[in-house]
């Protein structure tokens, strides 16, 4: 191989010239790479991985991913670690590198207006991401997965999606070894495990393990639902719960359980639901010997022991166990009524009783009874008809103990003693004319 000569006077640039075409020699003897033709693959894989091998000395010890640099190599770690050590001193939101927080800045002081989309006006801090937001307007798919054909816009988010097809799950889990296909459900993995929820809610008092948790949580305090669903009006506060939400109405249930046959709406649920068939749900363990596969479901489970509701209405002060709970609470003080019948229009507060109103539509009796066939619209409309063949009476009255089935009914008999006991109280027509006299 002939080498350049007389590119620099510079000796020692000369040298170091000289010294990497020394090395791109050896790399392509040890390899077979000697020849330039393509027509054998194999030895150009091979190449490609002693390439690879010189370009990216630094391998990760978590997922095996390697680095050109020492320095892409620990910012890489942050993504394994959790650690955001770069903080925004406006609002507190953390980054784990300097130049995402200095993107993030521009928000807060306007300088926002290096590129402009100009079919819709919104504007980005690089150009790179004013041409991907584009595609959203051209439709543009450039990056083709050569498995099903599915078009994605960015080249990650095709890798992200190339690992349904491959099983690949770079990311695991110290903790419990649990792994994981993309960096973001990795992270909501971790939350998991981790004790500490430094971010609190000033209204409730709930408390979230990130930043960017607690601003999308205040939100429903605010009011501010920028997403609204075109069958019943409903506001969200993310486009996501939207999404799922509109699920309600057209019924789909795209995720199905490959043991049992059971569908469900949301992937996170019939992840959850698998579980119960793998046997895994002693992640998390309650002091009473129940177990649970999320920590905050026990958390909400201990509640019961401990008697503590942290949730409190602030119209009556009256406390909940859940945030659900205090949320379906607050409506009968505000009047909302979200849940609307798509039939007759008529609007509910809770969502069950707008099912149970729905049934009255389609005249569906979903609860036989298996002794005489008769069917109920609730269960616990089959409940309470149950006790007319068990015989079984568990309300009494705490004045003559005489036993009834439904709750109802021993209000309207206890209202006679009551009535028994304000005539006995009040005087007669004899006393009271002798009193006058």
């Amino acid at each position: 191989m002939e080498y350049p000569k007389n590119i620099y006077n510079n000796s020692q640039t000369t040298h170091v010239i000289l010294s990497s075409y020394n090395s791109i020699e050896r790399v392509a003897v040890e390899t077979g790479g000697g020849s330039t033709s393509d027509t054998d693959s194999a030895d150009g894989e091979a190449d490609q991985r002693a390439q690879n091998t010189v370009e990216k000395p630094h391998p990760c010890s978590q997922c095996g991913k390697t680095f050109a640099t020492l320095g892409s190599l620990k910012r890489h770690m942050q993504t394994h670690s959790g650690e955001k050590p770069h903080q925004c001193s406006i609002c507190g939101k953390c980054f784990s590198r300097s130049d995402d927080l200095k993107r993030h800045l521009t928000i807060h002081t306007g300088e926002r207006l290096s590129h402009i989309c100009h079919q819709c006006g919104k504007t980005f801090t690089g150009l790179g991401g004013l041409k991907k937001h584009q595609m959203t307007h051209t439709g543009e798919k450039p990056f083709q997965c050569s498995e099903c054909g599915k078009g994605f816009t960015a080249q990650g988010n095709l890798k992200i999606h190339q690992r349904i097809h491959t099983g690949e799950k770079p990311y695991q889990c110290s903790l419990c070894q649990k792994s994981f296909s993309r960096l973001a459900h990795y992270k909501d993995h971790q939350q998991t495990h981790r004790e500490e929820k430094p971010y609190h809610c000033n209204d409730c008092g709930k408390s979230f393990s990130y930043y960017k948790s607690l601003k999308c949580h205040q939100m429903i305090h605010k009011g501010e639902n920028l997403h609204h669903c075109s069958v019943c009006g409903k506001g969200f506060a993310m486009r996501g719960n939207l999404k799922t939400h509109l699920q309600t109405h057209t019924k789909e249930k795209p995720h199905q359980c490959s043991e049992c046959g059971k569908r469900f709406s949301r992937a996170h649920d019939l992840k959850k639901h698998k579980l119960l068939h793998s046997g895994q749900k002693t992640y998390h363990i309650c002091e009473c010997g129940k177990s649970f596969t999320e920590l905050g479901n026990l958390r909400t489970h201990q509640r019961t022991h401990t008697g503590e509701k942290p949730f409190c209405c602030s119209f009556c002060g009256r406390t909940f166990l859940r945030a659900g709970d205090l949320k379906s609470h607050q409506r009968t003080h505000t009047g909302e009524k979200p849940f609307v019948c798509a039939i007759c229009g008529t609007s509910f507060a809770q969502s069950g009783n707008l099912k149970v109103h729905q049934i009255t539509h389609t005249k569906e009796r979903p609860y036989p009874c298996t002794v005489c066939d008769k069917g109920f619209t609730t269960p616990g409309s089959l409940k309470l008809h149950m006790r007319t063949h068990t015989g079984e009476r568990p309300f009494l009255c705490s004045v003559c103990g005489k036993g009834f089935t439904a709750s109802g009914q021993l209000k309207r008999h206890q209202e006679c003693h009551l009535r028994d006991t304000i005539q006995s109280a009040a005087p007669n027509d004899d006393e009271a004319g002798v009193t006058s006299k």
